[in-house]
């Protein structure tokens, strides 16, 4: 998967699904934020177990996927970057590009 959003409009959409992530929880997957662009859209989705909450994010797709990232860490490294954000994740053709997790990178151009 390899995203690539504005700034402005990835924190609109963390603050939006960051209320239905729990402070405290005995299953850590609950204190993610599912990152959806398996289709033509961007989902954000968070879920405490009783409330759900998803919106839409505005970015280029230029691999469709999914990921779950850790709510807390995602939405600190989200504001303290600048301009364009890109995500990565799953395995790459070289060894080099292969890892785990996902990757977030502030970038100054949109590619």
């Amino acid at each position: 998967m390899k995203l690539t959003f504005q700034k402005t409009a990835l924190l609109n959409g963390i603050n939006i699904v960051l209320k239905a992530v729990p402070s405290k929880t005995t299953m850590p997957i609950l204190e993610c934020i599912l990152i959806d662009a398996s289709t033509d859209e961007i989902k954000l989705t968070a879920n405490d177990m009783e409330l759900g909450i998803e919106t839409k994010v505005e970015g280029d797709i230029l691999e469709k996927g999914k990921i779950a990232l850790d709510a807390k860490l995602f939405s600190e490294i989200a504001r303290k970057t600048f301009g364009f954000l890109r995500i990565f994740s799953g395995k790459g053709k070289t060894p080099e590009e292969n890892f785990l997790g996902g990757l977030v990178m502030p970038s100054n151009q949109q590619n």
